[in-house]
């Protein structure tokens, strides 16, 4: 599984294009992350560019915390055992 993520739309969807050729290379899946509030548009966006799946992570925090960011992506990149991680 190659995943990505980050908190600025257009650098994930520039990341989602070498996230499918990575995951073509090595026969993975995609997956994009977003977090904040649910966005079923840009997960749809997101798919249209390259994601296979989209996890979405609410939260309700309005500025950015690292810790409860790292926990999100922990515990994504441990259920989808992702491989290749960009962000």
């Amino acid at each position: 599984m190659v995943l990505v993520y980050s908190d600025n739309k257009n650098l994930t969807i520039e990341m989602l294009s070498k996230a499918v050729e990575l995951a073509k290379a090595t026969k993975k899946k995609v997956t994009a992350v977003i977090i904040g509030s649910a966005d079923e548009k840009l997960a749809e966006e997101y798919i249209s560019y390259g994601a296979d799946i989209v996890f979405i992570a609410e939260t309700k925090l309005k500025d950015f915390k690292a810790e409860e960011y790292s926990d999100i992506l922990s515990k994504i990149v441990k259920e989808t055992k992702s491989e290749t991680i960009l962000v």
